[in-house]
Parts: structure tokens; C-alpha cells; sequence
């Protein structure tokens, strides 16, 4: 295991930020205006944030934060915000975000978190109300189970036809959203790091195939990872936090009919905007880290690729003289990456700012 490198902290981002000068650059303002048309539309037709994140945002957000990095790079200036959006769909970047995963973190977060909220509600709200009295006495004295599935659906029923009731189910189910979504969002956080790779690095390789690279240098410098994280951008979890709770008890207290969906879209207009004026910031933080871990991620990488062509090279049928070329270009990348880590890390700071 490589040695653990010092996390970064607020200060050395800060600074980094500044030199940088994005200011509210244009590719920050499509990223705006794409990301909160989407919401518009969404507070309208919520289900269309099925099409509009992966479709629009995402994409927004990763050709965002690819502007921001290669700014001042050679070669940069042809380089435009709507060419990197469409990038992201290439095989070279799609699929690095793993949004599926992030999916089923976010499922995952909604179904524990409504589960808890609503047994909460068992022990609070619930008791005052009749029909729920009613229903818990059935299920304990009860072992008929047609009497159960009757008494189950009279419930139901009175729920939905209970405004009270209704209103309360409905925000655990916008609490829960609201949860899921940042989940969902660190999740593409945490992900970015590695997109900087292919922006940086000649040899490209396809996002799919870096994963197992990736999770491999986050497992060894996990402490690193989340150390630099906390430090740098607590203050922005915070921020979020706190923009998708007002948006909850704002939509709950205001609206006239609260309606969960309405409830999450505001929510998620709100941790948008507190967002926009760190997005620079979170961008930068993201170019330092994949700086610092570079070597760690070209040295695993040859490591990994040599085990796997010693392990396969006659089921893919490579002679011996092409093995041992790929074998010297991977052992040389390997050794460069672990003789001049210092000299890397200068490089590309020069090729970020």
C-alpha cells in the first residue's frame, strides 16, 4: 500500500480557486440555465427528471467541470461547453458517472428512510388518529387472514380519503425524495474525479473500463478521500441540507394542497441555487484531488493491466514478442508513476490553472 498523502484543506482550495479566475463563466451559465429549466419543467411534469438527468444535467455538469479544467490548456480554445456536453455521451466518458448505481443508492436511501419516518409516525401522529387505532387493534387480536387483509384495505382507504393522513404520508415521501436526491448527488461528486483522467492523460481509456482502477485508489487512500472532503466542503453539505429542508417544510406550510412531487422539485431548485456559487469551488477541488492521486491511478492501472494480460494472454491469442512490448510500455509507465510523483503533480497543476 502506498503511503497516505495529507488531505487538502479549505485554504489550499480556496486559494486554488482564485487563481483560477472562472468567475461566472459561460460554461457555469449553461449549466444553470439547463439544470433549473429542467426543474421548471419537472415542478409541471415531475416524472420528466426520469429524462431530463441523465439526458440534460449530468451531461451539463460534466461538460462543465471538463471546461473548467482544461481552461488554459493547450489546445483548449477551440474547446466549447456544447462539444463537451455531447463528449460525455462517447465511449471515452459515458457511463463514468455510473448512474445507475447512483440509482439504486438513491431507491435504496428513499425506501429505509420513508420506512423510519412512517414508524415514527406509528408512535406520534398515527396514535391520534381513529381509523388507525382501529386498525392495530384488528392486527392484534386478529388471526384471520381475510379480516387482516379487509381491515388492511379499509385502512388504506381512509388514509387516502383522510386529508390529515394523507398530507403526512405525503411528506415522508418528499423527505425521503429529498434524502435520496443527495444521495444521489454525492454520488455523481464522488465519481468526478476520474472523469478528469482522460481530459489530462493522453492515453485515453473508455470511463467503464477505469472503474475497477478508481475503486482500487479510493479503497488505498480512502482516509485521504474523506478527510479533504470534510475539510473542504462541509460547510456546502450543510448548505444542502439545509435548502432541501426548507423546501420540505416551506412546500408543507405554504402550499395550499401539498403535493410531494411540487415539494422535491422546490427543494431541489433551492440546493441548485445554494449550489451555483460554489460550483467553481467544488470543480477545483475535484481538478486538486485527481491531481494529487494521478500517479496512484497510472500506477494501478499498469499493475492491474499486467495482471490481467499474465493471467490471459494465451486466451486472447497475443504472440510473445507483443506481450513483452505491452509488458516493457506497462512496467515503464509504472515505474515513471512511482519515480516522479512530484514532477507529475507539477505538470499538471501547470495544465489545470
Amino acid at each position: 500500500m502506498e503511503k497516505e498523502i495529507k488531505g487538502l484543506t479549505f485554504k489550499e482550495v480556496y486559494s486554488e480557486t482564485r487563481k483560477s479566475r472562472y468567475g461566472f463563466s459561460s460554461q457555469l451559465l449553461y449549466f444553470a440555465l439547463l439544470t433549473l429549466i429542467s426543474l421548471i419543467l419537472a415542478y409541471v411534469l415531475p416524472y420528466s427528471l426520469i429524462v431530463t438527468v441523465p439526458l440534460v444535467i449530468v451531461p451539463a455538469y460534466f461538460a462543465f467541470t471538463s471546461m473548467n479544467a482544461i481552461k488554459g490548456k493547450k489546445n483548449s480554445q477551440n474547446v466549447t461547453f456544447f462539444r463537451m456536453y455531447r463528449n460525455y455521451f462517447s465511449t471515452i466518458f459515458f457511463g463514468g458517472y455510473r448512474l445507475l448505481i447512483g440509482l439504486l443508492k438513491a431507491f435504496l436511501t428513499y425506501m429505509i428512510s420513508n420506512f423510519v419516518i412512517i414508524l415514527v409516525y406509528d408512535f406520534t401522529i398515527f396514535t391520534k388518529s381513529e381509523e388507525f387505532k382501529a386498525f392495530m387493534k384488528i392486527v392484534e387480536e386478529s388471526t384471520d387472514t381475510a379480516a387482516l387483509n379487509e381491515a388492511m384495505t379499509n385502512f388504506t382507504n381512509s388514509v387516502l380519503n383522510n386529508p390529515e393522513i394523507q398530507k403526512w404520508m405525503y411528506l415522508s415521501a418528499a423527505i425521503s425524495s429529498v434524502l435520496a436526491a443527495i444521495i444521489f448527488i454525492h454520488h455523481i461528486f464522488k465519481h468526478s474525479v476520474k472523469m478528469k483522467r482522460n481530459l489530462f492523460v493522453p492515453n485515453a481509456i473508455p470511463a467503464r473500463q477505469f472503474h475497477l482502477v478508481d475503486k482500487k485508489v479510493r479503497k488505498e487512500h480512502r482516509k485521504f478521500l474523506w478527510s479533504s472532503y470534510i475539510r473542504t466542503s462541509w460547510f456546502i453539505q450543510v448548505l444542502i441540507l439545509l435548502a432541501g429542508a426548507g423546501g420540505i417544510v416551506g412546500s408543507f406550510f405554504l402550499l395550499k394542497e401539498f403535493n410531494p412531487e411540487q415539494a422535491v422539485v422546490i427543494s431541489l431548485f433551492l440546493m441548485i441555487l445554494v449550489m451555483l456559487p460554489f460550483m467553481n469551488y467544488m470543480s477545483k477541488l475535484q481538478e486538486m484531488l485527481f491531481v494529487v492521486l494521478l500517479p496512484s491511478y497510472e500506477t494501478t492501472f499498469a499493475t492491474m493491466a499486467l495482471e490481467f494480460l499474465t493471467k490471459y494472454k494465451e486466451k486472447i491469442g497475443l504472440e510473445e514478442e507483443e506481450v513483452k512490448k505491452i509488458e516493457d510500455l506497462l512496467n515503464a509507465s509504472k515505474q515513471e508513476s512511482k519515480n516522479e510523483p512530484d514532477k507529475d503533480k507539477e505538470d499538471n497543476d501547470s495544465e489545470v490553472k
